[in-house]
């Protein structure tokens, strides 16, 4: 199967995951005001809220500013896939999760004018802010995409070819060579 349609085919699966949790949890537990439910006691209750800023609730009210922010880091991770695919296969689920989580947290942004979150992680005292399944695919990602670029060798061929030729042009520069 080609590499394409494997990356859009995870993307859609976990955005359609995504999507239908949030709509489950806001419809039977009531919305952002409605009721919790404890899923694991003592660490994981069901818990409705709506994020109407970024990451962690920073700016709330200002979500509006996500909104061209996602389009942009939707456009640099699928660059990143064009590049980086033919080196590596490892880098096309994680890529397609950062693309799910995104897709699924700009569709509420766009429709509910804020990020459905439900999931609320809590371990005594200690209470992680509330989040969904999109920021769960981002963050998962993310960390498997950084792990990669350090220890991939197809990807960081590329980066120490770049780092080459800017010390190969900082070499004749000082040795008064163009």
């Amino acid at each position: 199967m080609k590499p394409h349609i494997i990356f859009w085919l995870i993307a859609t699966v976990a955005t359609f995951f995504d999507l239908v949790s949030k709509h489950l949890a806001f419809e039977r537990l009531g919305g952002p005001m409605g009721t919790s439910y404890t899923f694991i006691a003592p660490i994981l209750d069901f818990r409705c809220a709506l994020n109407t800023g970024g990451v962690f609730g920073i700016l709330p009210g200002r979500g509006v500013v996500f909104v061209p922010l996602s389009f942009i880091a939707l456009a640099v991770v699928y660059w990143f896939f064009v590049t980086t695919y033919k080196k590596t296969w490892k880098t096309l689920a994680p890529l397609a999760l950062i693309t799910s989580g995104t897709l699924g947290n700009l569709y509420d942004r766009l429709k509910f004018n804020g990020v459905r979150d439900f999931l609320d992680f809590h371990v005594g005292s200690f209470t992680w802010p509330t989040f969904n399944l999109a920021d769960t695919w981002i963050c998962t990602g993310c960390g498997v995409l950084i792990y990669l670029i350090m220890t991939e060798p197809a990807l960081q061929e590329e980066s120490n070819s770049k780092q080459s030729a800017g010390n190969d042009s900082l070499d004749s520069e000082e040795s008064g060579t163009t």
